[in-house]
């Protein structure tokens, strides 16, 4: 039996982030996403990107399907600016679970 769920994932683009490591964590959501079953009737996910600025990538609504969901992570481009996880957390806590 499969559950409802709503996940949020909040992904450092920050200076302190690599490139490499910035790649590596993007294909750790992918992979980690890979195993549910993305729609409105099962789990519905959401990305926050964050440097000096948090950016809601995509909220809860926006991916429907995996492989929209797949695309639009690949499309996530690195930023390297400050690390403010505290704005990306709020943003979190604020924004990430409103569809």
């Amino acid at each position: 039996m499969l559950h409802k769920a709503d996940v949020v994932f909040v992904m450092d683009s920050s200076g302190s982030v690599v490139l490499g490591n910035f790649e590596k964590a993007k294909r750790f959501v992918k992979k980690t996403v890979g195993h549910f079953n993305i729609d409105r009737n099962h789990t519905l996910v959401s990305l926050i990107e964050y440097s000096s600025v948090p950016n809601m990538v995509f909220n809860l609504q926006d991916m429907t399907d995996i492989v929209s969901f797949m695309e639009a992570v690949d499309n996530v481009t690195y930023s390297g600016g400050g690390t403010l996880t505290s704005d990306a957390l709020l943003m979190m806590r604020t924004e990430g679970y409103i569809g």
